[in-house]
């Protein structure tokens, strides 16, 4: 029973020791500071657009403005690569 107790022991060490050895290093504030920035998303051209979020409700301000309505939907991350 001992031996299998000694065997866990060293197991928990050993896991324990990899585990430290993989985590990353901790980060300044400058450079969490630049990865949360590259983490936002890009101003590009259609988020200056003031979308509304329901069709009816932009077909109620294209009719008080006398303006088209334009649907644009699309199923994954837009981005000026495949715009």
């Amino acid at each position: 029973m001992r031996g299998r107790t000694v065997r866990q022991a060293c197991f928990s060490v050993a896991c324990l020791t990899i585990a430290l050895l993989a985590a990353p290093v901790l980060a300044t504030t400058s450079q969490l500071h630049s990865q949360i920035e590259a983490l936002r998303a890009p101003n590009h051209y259609w988020h200056r657009i003031a979308w509304k979020k329901s069709l009816v409700e932009g077909l109620a301000a294209a009719r008080a403005t006398n303006k088209p309505v334009v649907v644009w939907a699309f199923i994954d991350n837009p981005d000026d690569e495949r715009c």
